[in-house]
């Protein structure tokens, strides 16, 4: 058969889709503060599963002081509980026609329209991610990702996690977030409260995430020294990112504009994962060609999920000003 031209363009696209793909991965993970942290820190890849499942510590063993002759406790005690969360997917399109290849005649035009549909692509899905991060997992007929509205409650508005449901003891208490519904004019104090809320002796949190007017009220409150991250700071990655960073108490504060209006978030990255399924990394599939259609898809998909181990160190305030 001969070698027509529809074929080589399907080639040269397809060979530069793919060249292109894995930076789009990398410029994925630098849309948003939240995932440029997460990118060093909690980035996890798994090739399999029905479900994803994240320990987390629900007791101690048994131990203390004990004298001469005591009876020690060694009985066994259940100190492990399971959070449980399905795979939440995701997927752009990048279609073109028959005229398109007439007018991208030649290599060149090609390749860049192949970057330019592919960077729509991840455009389109990082905004849906993007806004997803923010909610509790019951969007699209709970297809979206468990997002942090459902991560940081403490039963209010979102009674279970995980397949956990919450409550005011046991495993249930563990995974209650600091939810502060007071509202009102943001300052520093009420951040201030909410950071220690949600802080365990050493294990603090790092990032605070809110509105662009709300971080702008928050960069008129603070002294100069707060309003750049150090050189050697994690808030210079963020910086380095294209983020403006403030400093407070240790934690780096940006803005998002896909963070609800009127909240700011305090979060703890250590104990935030973003799961990604290795044969859905960004997998590039293509091209479907209709039989009636002078058209050709590509498809990107992605596999993913956020997940929260430690909620109570983690808060959510809502009802700024």
């Amino acid at each position: 058969m001969p070698f027509t031209f529809t074929d080589e363009v399907n080639d040269v696209f397809a060979t530069t889709l793919r060249h292109v793909r894995p930076t789009v991965a990398d410029n994925f993970f630098n849309s948003r503060a939240l995932f440029v942290r997460l990118y060093e820190k909690h980035r996890i890849m798994i090739d399999g599963g029905r479900e994803i499942q994240q320990n987390i510590l629900v007791d101690k063993p048994p131990s203390g002081a004990y004298g001469r002759g005591d009876e020690l406790d060694i009985s066994k005690k259940q100190i492990l509980s399971s959070l449980l969360f399905p795979w939440s997917t995701y997927y752009a399109a990048v279609t073109y026609d028959g005229l398109d290849e007439i007018q991208n005649n030649g290599a060149s035009a090609i390749m860049d329209l192949a970057k330019i549909r592919l960077e729509a692509a991840r455009h389109a899905m990082e905004d849906d991610i993007g806004t997803d991060i923010y909610g509790d997992g019951t969007g699209t007929g709970g297809k979206v990702l468990v997002g942090l509205k459902a991560a940081i409650d403490d039963g209010t508005n979102v009674a279970t996690y995980g397949g956990i449901t919450r409550a005011s003891t046991g495993t249930g208490n563990l995974i209650k977030g600091v939810l502060d519904t007071t509202g009102g004019n943001i300052t520093l104090p009420s951040i201030t409260t909410n950071v220690m809320s949600a802080t365990r002796g050493p294990a603090r949190p790092d990032l605070g995430i809110t509105t662009r007017a709300l971080w702008g009220k928050i960069h008129s409150r603070s002294e100069p020294a707060q309003r750049f991250p150090v050189s050697n700071s994690r808030g210079q990655n963020l910086a380095n990112a294209g983020f403006e960073v403030l400093a407070y108490m240790g934690m780096d504060i940006v803005y998002d504009d896909k963070c609800p209006s009127g909240e700011m978030y305090i979060l703890n990255t250590d104990t935030i994962s973003f799961y990604l399924h290795t044969v859905r990394n960004f997998m590039l599939d293509g091209p479907k060609s209709p039989a009636n259609v002078d058209q050709s898809t590509y498809r990107l998909f992605t596999a993913c999920q956020l997940v929260v181990d430690n909620c109570r160190l983690n808060a959510r305030m809502t009802g700024l000003t």
